[in-house]
Formats: structure tokens, C-alpha cells, sequence
């Protein structure tokens, strides 16, 4: 993976790329397990972020129609006029939500809310149709299928005859995702392995001490994580997250 592959992932995911790209896109995606995996990924991260967005929107577009419910008592009022209020309502949402976003200053807690995702399991992807059985790949399955506690069982008798490394660093994002944050955050630090998944691993301490609100060891590990930088996609979610913590220290 370089530079212009992650540049094709994002391009085709906005929907930007011509004919002749997106051909090629969608070819690379049948024949190069890394490039899917790495597109998959990215479109989780964007389907975490649209949810957000969308949650916020109905939720203030459900508060309005309350109000406009209790203010407006004629019985005769058009459906064209309902419909022009609803959409002048959901405008002024979504310019109601990007302001105040930016405005505000978010707490660590929340934008380890905002920004954590369980990382993508591209060790044994559990491809459809396929019926592989293996000790590992039920691991994977099981995290996969968010039963966190099964897979870090699974990982931990794992991690001592293969992966290693793989396997602890995905055991301290599955703490992450079960709130257990000090575990988390112990089994990330693991200096006992070696340095696959470097920059991964301080994006996801980052996270966690941002969910204990400590801004200082936060900001150390995204800087450690800008400094391992393999992935030009993480690494832009990592500047803008350091751009976005200055606001709260």
C-alpha cells in the first residue's frame, strides 16, 4: 500500500474517481486482499461517523416537529407548507450541529466516543461461504461478532504459539471495547512484544487515555503515532485529533 492507494480508497469512497479509476478500484478489490481490507476499514470509520451525524439530525428534527406540533393548531395547514417548515427545520439542524461542534469543546470521554472503532480484523478475515474452523479464525470470528470476552480468551491461549504481537494488540483493543480501559491500556504498553501494528497501538492508547481524560499522555501518544506513521489514512485522523485536543487542555 503507498500513498496514491490510500488516495484511490478515499477518492472512490466520495464517490469522486472517473470511469477508467474506479475500474480499477474495483478490480484491485477481487484480487488484492490488503487494498479490500484497508478500503473496508476506512468505509467502517466513515459509516461510525455518518451514524453519529444522522442520530444528531433525527434528534433535533424530532425535537422541532414536537414544538411545531404544539404552536400550530389550524387543521387546514398544507402538507406543502408542512413539508417547507420540516426541510427550513432540518437546515437549520444540520447547521445547528456543525456549529455547535465546532464551537464547543469536547471532553476526552467524548472524543474517545467519537473516534474509537474496534480495529478491522484483517488477520482471518471470515470470508462468506467459507467454513474455516480453525483455532484462529473462531477467534476472530467471536471478535468480529463483538464477543469481546470470548475472543481474549481465545487470543490469549493463541498468542503463545503464534502472532504474538497481532494477537496482543488486538486483545487490548477488545478491553477498549468493553470499557476496560486500564486493561486496555496495560496490554497496548506491552513492551514484551515486538513493534507490528506500532502506530496502531498508540492511536488505540491515545483513545484510552483520552477516555480518562488524560490530555497530557494523550497527546504523547498520538505525536509517538505521527512519528511510526505507516498509514497516510490514520495519520490524518491522528492530526486532526491532535488538532482537535488543543481545545481542551
Amino acid at each position: 500500500m503507498n500513498e496514491r492507494d490510500y488516495q484511490l480508497i478515499e477518492d472512490y469512497l466520495n464517490g469522486s474517481l472517473g470511469a477508467s479509476e474506479t475500474a480499477e478500484v474495483e478490480a484491485r478489490l477481487l484480487q488484492d486482499t490488503v487494498f479490500a481490507e484497508a478500503l473496508a476499514q476506512q468505509q467502517d470509520l466513515l459509516a461510525v461517523v455518518d451514524k453519529k451525524v444522522e442520530d444528531n439530525l433525527r434528534m433535533l428534527l424530532a425535537e422541532e416537529e414536537v414544538k411545531l406540533s404544539n404552536t400550530v393548531t389550524s387543521p387546514t395547514i398544507s402538507i406543502s407548507k408542512w413539508l417547507s417548515v420540516a426541510a427550513a427545520v432540518l437546515v437549520l439542524a444540520t447547521a445547528s450541529w456543525f456549529f455547535s461542534r465546532k464551537g464547543s469543546s469536547p471532553s476526552g470521554p467524548t472524543l474517545f466516543t467519537e473516534n474509537f472503532t474496534a480495529y478491522t480484523n484483517i488477520i482471518a478475515p471470515n470470508r462468506r461461504g467459507e467454513n474455516d474452523e480453525s483455532r484462529l479464525s473462531l477467534a476472530f470470528l467471536a471478535y468480529d461478532n463483538k464477543q469481546y470476552k470470548k475472543a481474549i480468551t481465545d487470543f490469549e491461549v493463541l498468542k503463545n504459539d503464534t502472532l504474538k504481537s497481532e494477537l496482543t494488540f488486538y486483545i487490548g483493543v477488545s478491553y477498549l471495547a468493553m470499557d476496560e480501559i486500564e486493561k486496555g491500556i496495560i496490554t497496548l504498553k506491552d513492551e514484551a512484544v515486538d513493534n507490528k501494528f506500532a502506530m496502531e497501538k498508540q492511536w488505540y492508547l491515545a483513545l484510552a487515555y483520552l477516555k480518562k481524560n488524560d490530555i497530557g499522555a494523550a497527546k504523547i501518544a498520538l505525536n509517538n503515532a505521527l512519528r511510526l506513521s505507516t498509514d497516510p489514512v490514520l495519520g490524518r485522523k491522528v492530526s486532526e485529533l491532535l488538532d482537535e485536543i488543543k481545545s481542551i487542555e
